[in-house]
């Protein structure tokens, strides 16, 4: 996603000055803005660009030869992660040494982890580059507007012949799409309730814990690009795959636990 060749001393030592230093959860990082300045300059030579509506939301498009798509936020954030963990490795093969070296490795070992810090500052990353990049111009936002109304009228013209038949083989393809989620997500949570710590955990925090996990920035990139499973399993399907691939017991207050040897 981000060029290491487009990295420039000057770059380096703005991202590792002191003055643009702060911490994440007790870590050494670089301050969420210095890193939107190198990320938006390369996400703008890709088409991104921010559109701000008549209420002062910002929204992001891109802009790809004659065409110009919105892109969801979830989208967006996953695409500054995978440019903002490529520039941390550009920078590290540096070789900065001292607290120059630890705002970088910081920074790197949060946006690894499963801890909500590192979603709280990817998502500040992220806010920073939208309001970084170039404006998308009226006409722009016209055009893209009128194309996905057309893409709308488009979808609702098609003519229906077999109503029931449709509803049918969607219902079909959906329950399809529900047991291969559930079968990728099955061989997944078996290995990654394993690592948790030896005892019982009340299945509620198992949950947000297996939450945190696949949202943490690199996971959710990956996930994302696989089209994995564990994206779309909800609360009560992870519940049962717990029953089926862990030990789940009844306890006191109507609680009940994961229990890991």
């Amino acid at each position: 996603m981000f060029n290491a060749s487009q990295l420039t001393p000057a770059h380096v030592d703005a991202l590792l000055s002191p003055r643009n230093g702060g911490t994440i959860r007790g870590e050494d990082a670089i301050a969420p803005g210095a890193v939107a300045n190198v990320i938006q300059a390369h996400l703008a030579a890709n088409g991104y660009r921010e559109y701000v509506d008549y209420e002062g939301n910002g929204h992001v498009y891109r802009v790809i030869a004659e065409e110009t798509v919105k892109v969801p936020w979830r989208e967006f954030v996953a695409d500054v992660s995978g440019a903002l963990m490529a520039l941390l490795e550009a920078v590290l093969a540096t070789a900065p040494t001292g607290a120059r070296a630890r705002r970088a490795t910081g920074t790197r070992a949060v946006l690894t982890s499963a801890e909500r810090g590192a979603t709280t500052y990817l998502r500040a990353v992220a806010r920073d580059v939208r309001e970084r990049l170039p404006e998308l111009s009226e006409e722009e936002h016209k055009a893209a507007e009128d194309a996905a109304r057309e893409a709308r009228k488009a979808a609702r013209s098609v003519v229906v012949e077999d109503p029931a038949a449709v509803r049918v083989a969607r219902s079909s393809r959906e329950a399809n799409r529900r047991d291969e989620d559930k079968a990728q997500v099955r061989d997944l949570l078996g290995k990654w309730a394993a690592g948790l710590p030896s005892g019982r955990h009340v299945i509620g925090d198992v949950w947000a814990a297996w939450r945190r996990a696949i949202e943490a920035p690199r996971t959710y990139q990956k996930l994302r690009e696989q089209k994995h499973g564990a994206l779309r399993v909800g609360r009560t399907a992870f519940y049962a795959l717990l029953e089926e691939t862990g030990n789940v017991v009844n306890g006191g207050a109507r609680k009940r636990y994961l229990v890991v040897p």
